[in-house]
């Protein structure tokens, strides 16, 4: 990377770890990681090579594991290296997928190119943004747990199979939509990398309680079950106020790097 791209790279984690420390605030056996919002957010402004990528994660990892309440903290040295590979491997995806590198041969050529967004596309990923919303409403809102305390949605299980398909509903609306997708790619990349990470994170914190429970504190170290679907909705929250926070930085910073 160039040195203005480690500047710009040192500066988004570090924002994200004074974001990190002030977020222990909240108490569970998982943090809420807005880390990664930030390492996404640089991953995209500076778009490195997959072994520079995976540096970025290792740093942000380090970050978090020292900053941290969660029940098994070094598990952050893995599952932040794999969102930030996936934050790589999203964006590339989302070129390749938006026809974002035709686009601009096409653009060279006189062409319009690329993929048109499908009015269906619209009104799906309205539906799944809407879940997704409700979802993290329902998460972080008191009052509006107690509202459906006696319907299906009081149910953990539920809940959150409710948030996966939400966030799925919206992916495939805004696969519809090439271009409404790349212009929104830096919320989606940090959404997909933040499930990536927190998914990664539970497995390994569930199997170290599972296999190894003498590495932990066990009067503090919940049953495995409990654990799981206790992280589970906080990893799906974290991922969508990690999508709007992603995005709402993407611009000024983008502007800023000019």
């Amino acid at each position: 990377m160039k040195s203005k791209d480690i500047v710009i790279v040192g500066i988004l984690l570090g924002i994200g770890a004074i974001v990190r420390y002030v977020s222990l605030i909240a108490p569970g056996p998982i943090t809420s990681n807005l880390v990664i919002a930030f390492y996404s957010l640089a991953i995209i402004l500076v778009a490195p090579k997959a072994g520079e990528a995976l540096g970025i994660g290792i740093v942000a990892g380090i970050v978090c594991a020292l900053i941290s309440h969660s029940l098994f903290p070094p598990a952050n040295l893995i599952s932040e290296p794999v969102g930030a590979l996936v934050a790589l491997a999203s964006l590339t995806l989302i070129n390749k997928l938006t026809g974002i590198k035709e686009t601009v041969k096409a653009a060279a050529d006189g062409g319009a190119g690329g993929r048109k967004d499908d009015a269906a596309g619209y009104v799906i990923a309205a539906l799944g943004l809407l879940g997704m919303i409700s979802f993290t409403a329902l998460m972080f809102i008191k009052e509006l747990k107690a509202l459906v305390a006696n319907t299906p949605l009081a149910s953990q299980n539920n809940m959150i199979i409710f948030g996966a398909i939400s966030v799925l509903i919206a992916l495939a609306g805004l696969y519809l939509m090439p271009a409404t997708l790349n212009k929104y790619s830096a919320g989606v990349v940090s959404l997909i990398a933040t499930l990536a990470s927190g998914l990664t994170f539970v497995t390994v914190a569930a199997l170290v309680i599972f296999a190894m429970p003498g590495i932990l504190n066990t009067t503090k170290a919940p049953p495995i079950d409990v654990f799981v679907f206790s992280a589970l909705p906080i990893v799906i929250g974290c991922a969508i106020i990690n999508m709007i926070l992603a995005q709402a930085l993407y611009f000024p910073a983008k502007k800023a790097m000019r």
